[in-house]
């Protein structure tokens, strides 16, 4: 920013043309926040000079823009001299209407305009910077005020101009061309950027966090301090909610915050990405389009991509984060689409604290002492033997890892007792807890022993059964009294995970029938549509499909039993609805045959 500083002055003392200059930048790039903290103090050290800044934004007439500039430069008088001694020794006492108080638009306005005119030529030792020019009411109006500015710089005794405008957004280029000695860029760089979130918040990032925040900077070559700002206040927002949760490393939560949030506000408010967008599976589009130009034998440097393609791959360059995809419910929170979810730890896929437990599981235990190891292994063994509420995917995990380091040598156990056990511990009842949905993914790794896949497979089924009902039992309940009285839960619960699929369709449609009212009716089916929109849906809702099918041919066998009415007017309004969700569930099982590996 220095650097620019010295290149305005350099223009502005340049005595070859006309003392003004353009300082141009895009939305965003933080052109008023530079002349403001920046540019007016360093001008302000020149000698005699004393510099005033104005904005234009509602400026109407050029006769506005004038007054506007007799207001800020106070009529050229000294300190000394009271405003309205000055307007006398000018234009003599019939001007006395500016009165002793001093400087107002409201005196400008009642002056005639030769007396304006008159003390505008007496302006001098100023420097005028002008903000906002692309908000100027007409493009006369802005060719208007860049004469009058023109003018000043050309006419009145050392009086130098400093426009500041996003030149894009002006089309008179040749207006600009003929007016400005020169035209000065401004575009921040990291350094700048961080700088600038040291000045504006210099307590909220912590020196390991502006690391990684500096780091996706760079990456997203981030150069709009409107878009930081955003940032910097989703990113506080959120890191105070998350602040007291248990069980969460929020040294590490903190880091994956400031970059996905920072990667969110790029991607939605600088480059317009709508939310659907944000969500999607951009990497497996992009996959699909490079297979079809080698499927056509096409080398892929000499096809053009469309311009639709080209917002996929920037989409992908921006949403890859290095944890992988970022959670939808965290896009939602960031973007202002929902409040903080009930479930944060799962929703926002928060990093947990890791026990040695959790380090032997990830077999990161190099790092381990002996006596350390010994313990953990110790913890371990309890964790998969003793005890009850155990998280599922979690313990079968740690008793895969127990058989690996009985065969390895790491502990003196048998594989096969250890099986054994294992088998009938975990058919105590309340032996399993509840899983996240976020942990059950953490944990789906290959198991190394093929009879804990066994095990896996044999209490796979009756556990889900038993998560099902405990959690849709009440839900249910809900949902056939009516939608507004179960959507809270679902929205924040459900939005990714599937729910019709536990319901018992013949209470779902008695429901609808007997106790849905219209609005009910038409909110569910418009929440049905958009639900199944996201590209990489399949990975997430595949387990209620079928029953999205289920649910419309029953709803269409009661349709057509009842007479004309509410009842059935609402119910067809709904099977509209529900028609176009199953046609995106068609695309999703499209899509998902198409990504399959090819024999």
């Amino acid at each position: 920013m220095e650097r620019i500083c010295q290149q305005v002055k350099d223009c502005l003392v340049d005595r070859s043309f006309a003392s003004i200059v353009l300082l141009s930048g895009p939305w965003g790039s933080g052109k008023t926040h530079f002349a403001r903290h920046k540019l007016i103090p360093e001008l302000n050290k020149i000698s005699e000079m004393k510099t005033h800044y104005m904005s234009l934004f509602g400026l109407s007439t050029l006769d506005d823009f004038r007054d506007r500039v007799l207001a800020s430069t106070s009529f050229g008088a000294s300190s000394t001299m009271s405003v309205g001694a000055y307007i006398k020794n000018i234009v003599g006492a019939s001007s006395a209407i500016a009165g002793e108080s001093g400087t107002t638009l409201g005196a400008m306005n009642a002056l005639a305009k030769p007396i304006k005119h008159k003390l505008l030529s007496k302006v001098k030792n100023r420097i005028i910077v002008v903000d906002d020019l692309e908000r100027a009411s007409s493009e006369q109006l802005v060719s208007e005020v860049l004469g009058e500015c023109l003018n000043f710089a050309e006419n009145n005794t050392n009086v130098w101009v400093v426009v500041i405008a996003n030149k894009d957004q002006i089309n008179n280029t040749d207006l600009l061309e003929k007016t400005f000695l020169d035209q000065v860029h401004i575009s921040p760089t990291t350094t700048d950027i961080i700088n600038f979130v040291s000045e504006v918040h210099p307590d909220l990032l912590n020196a390991e966090i502006k690391r990684h925040f500096t780091k996706v900077v760079e990456e997203l070559k981030l150069t709009n301090l409107r878009v930081v700002k955003r940032i910097l206040q989703r990113y506080a927002r959120i890191k105070n909610l998350i602040e007291y949760l248990e069980n969460v490393d929020h040294h590490a939560a903190n880091a994956v915050l400031i970059d996905s949030v920072t990667r969110i506000c790029h991607a939605y408010y600088e480059h317009g990405f709508k939310f659907d967008e944000l969500c999607g599976d951009v990497e497996y589009e992009s996959r699909k389009f490079l297979k079809i130009l080698q499927e056509q034998n096409q080398p892929v440097e000499e096809t053009k991509l469309t311009k639709e393609d080209e917002r996929r791959d920037l989409l992908e360059s921006i949403m890859k984060s290095p944890r992988g995809r970022i959670p939808p419910a965290m896009i939602k929170l960031v973007v202002g689409l929902s409040d903080f979810p009930e479930n944060p730890r799962e929703n926002l896929d928060l990093p947990l604290k890791s026990t040695p437990i959790d380090k032997l599981i990830s077999f990161n235990f190099e790092t381990m002492n002996e006596p350390d190891f010994q313990q953990a292994t110790t913890e371990l063994k309890k964790f998969v033997f003793e005890g009850k509420s155990k998280p599922f995917y979690k313990w079968l995990n740690a008793l895969d890892t127990w058989i690996y380091l009985i065969d390895h040598d790491y502990i003196h156990e048998s594989s096969n007792d250890a099986i054994k056990k294992a088998r009938t511990v975990c058919c105590h009842q309340d032996f399993f807890a509840r899983e996240s949905h976020s942990f059950s993914r953490f944990y789906s790794r290959d198991f190394y022993s093929a009879e804990v896949s066994k095990i896996r497979n044999e209490v796979q089924p009756n556990y889900l059964h038993l998560v099902s009902l405990k959690e849709s039992s009440g839900l249910q309940g809900q949902f056939v009294q009516s939608w507004s009285a179960s959507s809270s839960v679902i929205y924040q619960k459900h939005d990714t995970k599937p729910f019709l699929d536990s319901f018992e369709l013949d209470a779902v449609i008695c429901g609808i029938v007997s106790n849905w009212t219209r609005y009910d009716a038409i909110v569910f089916g418009q929440y049905m549509e958009a639900r199944y929109k996201i590209s990489n849906i399949y990975e997430y809702l595949s387990e209620e499909f079928d029953v999205v099918r289920q649910l419309k041919e029953k709803l269409e066998v009661t349709h057509k039993e009842l007479r004309p009415s509410q009842q059935k007017g609402k119910i067809s309004e709904l099977l509209e609805y529900l028609e176009k969700a199953i046609k995106f569930i068609e695309r999703a099982k499209a899509r998902q045959v198409e990504a399959q590996p090819k024999e």
